[in-house]
């Protein structure tokens, strides 16, 4: 069990720092890069991972939970209250503009309602995600194009 989760975490991290490099060198987020890989080794691409378990998993969360974080780590208490209405309405807006248009063509190539509901909000809630991390991996977040200056100054 050990050596399967060491092989899993090693094809991860080598797959990861594959991913990152091709990604630096054509000038392309490393996040993109990263999600390509998944598809590509996981049991849609070449099934290189075996059958998801329940420890991978388990580190897959704690990824996300960092990645969170890391955002999280780039506002202030007083930009999200300054931002405030202007937040939740505008990400509200971003939400549903990406969240509606992948659930209904999921919905027309035969999928319930409900999985294109979930899977249009996980669209849309990865899309900012990955913008938001691109900005900051190019250094752009402190631009007017990274950041919108609510306060009018």
């Amino acid at each position: 069990m050990t050596s399967q989760l060491a092989y899993e975490v090693l094809m991860i991290l080598t797959a990861g720092l594959a991913a990152g490099l091709v990604c630096k060198r054509i000038h392309t987020p490393t996040l993109i890069g990263y999600m390509l890989m998944g598809t590509v080794i996981g049991s849609g691409g070449f099934g290189l991972m075996p059958e998801r378990t329940v420890e991978v998993d388990h580190l897959a969360e704690v990824g996300v939970f960092l990645l969170l974080f890391s955002i999280g780590l780039e506002f202030t208490l007083d930009e999200l209250i300054r931002l405030g209405r202007h937040l939740l309405v505008g990400g509200g807006v971003q939400m549903v503009l990406v969240a509606v248009p992948v659930a209904v063509v999921l919905i027309e190539l035969g999928l319930a309602w409900q999985p294109a509901m979930i899977v249009g909000g996980a669209a849309a809630f990865s899309s900012t995600v990955l913008v938001f991390k691109t900005l900051a991996e190019w250094g752009q977040t402190s631009t007017p194009a990274g950041r919108r200056n609510w306060s009018g100054s």
